[in-house]
């Protein structure tokens, strides 16, 4: 996470970060300048929030939970370059 804290820092990571998770996690917590994406919206709405050309990172609560995972799937089966933010936000 340090990492790509650092990255969102800088003004131009180079990438865009998904939070994975459902309405009520993002309005408890999230990191700031992430793209809410829940799992179940990702076939209808990524082509809408998120551009193919820029590198996609997916985050959920930790690594006990496996939306990030299950994202990044989701999202490399539609074209996405993509890599999970292991740790996750908890």
């Amino acid at each position: 996470m340090s990492d790509v804290h650092v990255s969102l820092e800088s003004g131009n990571p180079g990438f865009v970060l998904v939070d994975s998770r459902g309405d009520a996690a993002w309005a408890q917590a999230h990191v700031p300048r992430a793209v809410h994406l829940p799992n179940a919206e990702i076939p209808e709405r990524a082509a809408s929030l998120l551009d193919p050309a820029v590198p996609v990172i997916t985050y959920c609560w930790g690594p006990g939970c496996d939306g990030a995972t299950r994202a990044a799937l989701a999202l490399a089966q539609l074209g996405y370059r993509v890599k999970e933010m292991i740790g996750g936000i908890e």
